[in-house]
């Protein structure tokens, strides 16, 4: 699959930003602020690819109140590590997969991110109304 393909495939709108590179984003949307869910993907060669939030979720969990020195960043560890996904130094959410393995890693980081927007959700200090 290459990464034209990729978009098409699974409904997701892209925003090429190299040739080997994308930003594709999904009409999904995070629980608290309407922002639509997204990541970026790279085409690595070999039928190899890495998904990556850029520490997008972070920057949104720091303007929630997210700190990372306190007990929040295990939690968040945690909620990323149950999807089999990785999270860096940085707060990025990644993973390096095989071409055959895509679909499934791309479900996981959407999984992940709503997890950490529902999170954040549960932990602002203000009550939304609806």
């Amino acid at each position: 699959m290459n990464l034209d393909e990729l978009p098409i495939s699974f409904g997701f709108q892209s925003h090429p930003i190299s040739e080997d590179l994308i930003y594709l984003e999904t009409t999904m949307s995070l629980a608290f602020d309407g922002r639509c869910l997204g990541f970026y993907l790279e085409d690595l060669g070999r039928e190899r690819y890495r998904l990556s939030d850029n520490a997008e979720t972070l920057f949104m969990a720091l303007s929630q109140g997210y700190q990372p020195a306190s007990k929040d960043h295990k939690e968040m560890q945690t909620l990323v590590e149950k999807q089999q996904l990785l999270l860096s130094e940085q707060g990025e959410i990644y993973q390096v997969t095989a071409a055959g393995e895509l679909s499934f890693y791309l479900a996981r980081m959407l999984e992940t991110q709503f997890a950490l927007s529902h999170y954040c959700l549960q932990k602002m200090p203000w009550k939304l109304e609806y």
